[in-house]
């Protein structure tokens, strides 16, 4: 603060002000005061105020400088403190003042980048771990979902071979149904010409379409089979298949998985050879069926041809 006393006991000057904030940077002010002196008793009006109002301050001049105390109407009043200087040692404040502006900035710069480090090597490591996790989930359901699997290769394994002793009695069902069929027909061949055999020749007929409709009747039974091993046994196949991949594929032991696929890799001989003479005996049945119906068509049509 400069101030010039005129003779009439006037003060009137300039006051300059330059405060470093919380962010590190220098605030400055520079305004006018007047005010008037009484001895070493001072009173100052500062544009400090909303809008540059003037605050009114009182204080004592003394060889060591000004003491002012003061404030805003109604509000809390401030004491300043003024040391007695040159212009010399006003400016080597201003340095060392933007020295230290200088210093703080480079450490709140310092804090945000050391903050923005932190933060990042805490959102990987927050990533890492939701992989970790994620993969330790998807490793516990694949466990899951091979013990499942495993599961209905061994019930599979024990229907499959019900299954397939079943087979044969089909088969033979077939093959007694033509040759019945057959024996029919030769018997209608002897009653040929007899007028009197007339109803036994239409009960000749009648057995043989109720032959006919007993091999369909069969053949929809294995159809129902068919359907299921379809629609079920074929798709858990692939299933199987598609994890003795996956299995298979895993270079690295993973502990969640190695038990539920060392046993995976354990049932699939079984369970394969299962699978395929199902699949082979239902082909095999199908065409059975078709080679004996056809006969059975055939024997039936020699049958109505001689009547």
């Amino acid at each position: 603060m400069q101030l010039v006393e005129t003779p009439d006991s006037r003060l009137s000057g300039q006051f300059e002000a330059s405060t470093i904030q919380a962010d590190g940077k220098i605030q400055y002010e520079n305004t006018s005061v007047a005010g008037a002196a009484d001895g070493s008793n001072v009173s100052l009006i500062i544009p400090l105020g909303p809008l540059g109002s003037g605050v009114e301050f009182s204080g004592v001049l003394s060889w060591r400088g000004l003491t002012l105390t003061g404030g805003l109407s109604g509000g809390r009043s401030s004491t300043f403190a003024l040391r007695r200087g040159d212009l010399h040692e006003y400016q080597a404040a201003l340095v060392a003042l933007n020295k230290r502006s200088v210093t703080l900035l480079a450490a709140l710069k310092k804090a945000e980048e050391n903050a923005a480090i932190a933060a990042q090597k805490a959102a990987i490591a927050s990533a890492a771990a939701a992989m970790r996790e994620k993969a330790l989930q998807d490793q516990q359901n694949f466990a899951r979902y091979v013990g499942d699997l495993c599961d209905k290769m061994q019930k599979f394994e024990i229907t499959g071979s019900v299954t397939l002793q079943k087979f044969p009695t089909i088969s033979a069902k077939y093959r007694t149904i033509t040759a019945k069929m057959d024996g029919y027909l030769q018997r209608d061949r002897k009653l040929a010409g007899n007028s009197r055999a007339s109803y036994s020749r239409s009960q000749i007929s009648f057995a043989m379409g109720n032959g006919i409709f007993a091999t369909k009747q069969v053949h929809f039974d294995v159809q129902s089979l068919q359907g299921s091993f379809v629609n079920d046994v074929e798709p858990q196949m692939q299933s199987v298949e598609n994890a003795m991949r996956i299995c298979g594929n895993t270079n690295v032991p993973v502990p969640v998985v190695t038990p539920a696929c060392e046993h995976l890799q354990i049932l699939y001989p079984a369970y394969s050879k299962a699978y395929h003479d199902v699949a082979t005996g239902l082909a095999d049945l199908e065409n059975t069926y078709n080679t004996e119906l056809q006969k059975q068509l055939g024997l039936k049509s020699e049958a109505d041809r001689i009547n």
